[in-house]
C-alpha cells in the first residue's frame, strides 16, 4: 500500500471512502480490510485490520 495523499492508516480509510469515516465504516485493498471502531474528533481513533490474503508460509521439506 503506497500512495503520495496518505501517510497514516487513516488516511488511507479517509482517501478510499472520499470523506471523514464515521464508526463501523468499512474499506478494502488487495491484501487486507479496515474497519473504523472509533473516531477521535475528526480522526481515526480505533481500527480493527483483518488479513484478507493469504499470508505466505515458510514451508520446509524434511
Amino acid at each position: 500500500i503506497s500512495s503520495a495523499e496518505f501517510d497514516t492508516v487513516g488516511g488511507l480509510i479517509m482517501e478510499k471512502l472520499g470523506r471523514l469515516p464515521r464508526p463501523g465504516d468499512r474499506v478494502s485493498t488487495d491484501a487486507c480490510a479496515f474497519q473504523v471502531l472509533r473516531m477521535a474528533g475528526r480522526r481515526v481513533g480505533t481500527v480493527r485490520l483483518t488479513l484478507t490474503a493469504p499470508a505466505a508460509t515458510d514451508r520446509r521439506d524434511g
